[in-house]
């Protein structure tokens, strides 16, 4: 007996993937984009791509126990921004789903592709997004007690490696990911501090499904060397 509910694993579709939604212009915000039914597929994969915006979109994912779509058992976001290209799986938690977005501005938000698949195989994130290239890479000078901000050229959560090199001997790095209920980035953690070394580190990062910036402080009293890369890693 299947469990109640959940799909029926036992009747999976064969497809690789069936399209829910998809489109190459910009959505209306808070408009359902999809709801039906997707309880034969154990997976769903969302694929963003997004002009250039100071606006932020909440991704909302709800799912349902019957056509009626009356009882919510569960639901799921996804935060995304101007900057990054995404590709993300989730795990398909009900047999019935809606499918819409928010802003913070109220405003439609300006996505030139937004997709969602319905998918019968588990994939990795870099099987689904490419990890040819870094996520992060600066190579440059940074003024004294200054900073730099740099933004991943696409959303792929998981684990990553920092990796940097400075000749600063006072210096910190800051991974942030943009928090949408308060509507301001948040500092996961801090890389160095005060009085660190110059020379070279590598530290792993967690990359959430999340806008994320790191921020390269140096605090040392002249302009100093800086080469930062974030790769991702299985």
């Amino acid at each position: 007996m299947p469990t109640p509910g959940y799909p029926d694993y036992s009747r999976l579709s064969q497809q690789g993937a069936s399209l829910l939604y998809g489109t190459n212009t910009t959505p209306p915000v808070n408009t359902i984009l999809f709801q039906g039914y997707v309880g034969a597929w154990p997976y769903v994969d969302l694929f963003t791509l997004a002009t250039a915006s100071t606006d932020f979109a909440q991704i909302v994912m709800e799912y349902y126990t019957d056509s009626t779509f009356t009882e919510n058992v569960a639901f799921r976001y996804a935060i995304r921004d101007q900057y990054a290209l995404g590709a993300t799986q989730y795990a398909n938690l009900s047999p019935w789903l809606r499918f819409y977005y928010e802003s913070t501005s109220g405003n439609n938000f300006p996505f030139n592709q937004l997709s969602l698949y319905a998918t019968s195989g588990e994939a990795s994130p870099q099987a689904m997004s490419s990890n040819d290239v870094p996520l992060v890479y600066f190579n440059g000078s940074i003024a004294a007690n200054s900073s730099e901000t740099l933004y991943p050229g696409h959303t792929h959560p998981g684990n990553a490696l920092f990796s940097m090199y400075t000749n600063s001997a006072t210096w910190y790095v800051e991974p942030q990911y943009y928090d949408y209920a308060s509507s301001s980035w948040l500092t996961l953690t801090e890389i160095g501090g005060t009085g660190e070394a110059a020379g070279s580190i590598t530290q792993e990062v967690p990359i959430l499904d999340a806008p994320m910036r790191f921020v390269i402080n140096n605090s040392a009293a002249a302009a100093d060397t800086f080469r930062v890369s974030v790769m991702s890693k299985q």
